[in-house]
């Protein structure tokens, strides 16, 4: 599978890598994964696919759509530690290219919680807050999956028609 600019997105916030660590180390030039994930390009370029296999390399597994569900990602094995669920609430932002202040918006969550949450600095998390940016977040067609015997946990498109 060829994972979208978005897919590919999101499982840099996955990983919590910067663009520039991914350059460096794809040996990418400067700023080519800032245009891939604005989608400037037209083409795939060659260096998605690049990108693509460094990600699963380290542990980011890409899925196809099924006759349910859209497209997405999660991790490939079970067992990655993140109790407040940060990483997946950064991944799906970055699926759907929210900012940090467009979650706040449209979860009615602040900007600031939603950056401590990213950045693993709570002590605890509010069942309602986290069902706040939950709800956001499958009123534009993303939601969370849950961990498996089988694989990690992980975001993906609820329909196959990715964002409405």
């Amino acid at each position: 599978m060829d994972a979208s600019f978005d897919l590919l997105r999101a499982a840099r916030f996955l990983l919590g890598f910067t663009q520039e660590k991914v350059e460096s180390a794809c040996d990418l030039k400067s700023q080519f994964l800032y245009n891939l994930e604005a989608g400037k390009h037209v083409l795939h370029p060659r260096g998605a696919l690049v990108v693509q296999a460094y990600y699963e390399r380290e542990g980011v597994e890409f899925f196809e759509p099924t006759e349910n569900h859209g497209d997405g990602l999660r991790w490939r094995n079970p067992g990655r530690p993140d109790p407040f669920r940060r990483r997946l609430f950064r991944c799906a932002r970055g699926l759907a290219d929210l900012s940090q202040d467009k979650l706040a918006i449209r979860s009615g969550v602040s900007r600031t919680f939603i950056a401590k949450l990213e950045q693993d600095v709570l002590m605890g998390l509010n069942k309602a807050t986290a069902e706040k940016l939950e709800n956001s977040l499958r009123e534009i067609n993303i939601e969370i999956t849950k961990e498996t015997r089988e694989f990690g946990a992980g975001v993906r498109w609820i329909s196959k028609t990715g964002a409405v």
